[in-house]
């Protein structure tokens, strides 16, 4: 942790319980200027692993852009993993196109 004790005396303004050290830059290195304190979402949404939408001119986790939309990670994977637009997979509400599917084959 001695590593750790060196960040934190530059950047301690902003701490509080509920954060971590995070870097800005993830392919940085631990130093005052390039660290933060962070809370765990905003640390999941900066990790190398993530895969980035571009949409509207902006810059999107899945995560962040689900939840702009108000849907959930999983349903917005799984939509765009079936092949719908981006378009279509944020506009249409969660049950909507089964609802409509259900009606066009309906045999009642």
């Amino acid at each position: 942790m001695r590593m750790v004790a060196h960040l934190k005396k530059p950047i301690q303004n902003n701490y509080s319980e509920n954060l971590e050290i995070d870097r800005k830059d993830v392919n940085g290195d631990y130093e005052p200027s390039n660290c933060r304190w962070s809370n765990k979402t905003t640390q999941n949404n900066n990790t190398r692993r993530n895969h980035y939408i571009y949409y509207m001119d902006k810059k999107y986790t899945l995560s962040t852009l689900s939840k702009e939309y108000g849907l959930s990670s999983s349903t917005l994977y799984r939509r765009l993993k079936r092949g719908w637009s981006l378009e279509e997979s944020l506009i249409t509400k969660s049950n909507e196109r089964r609802k409509n599917h259900e009606k066009h084959w309906s045999c009642a």
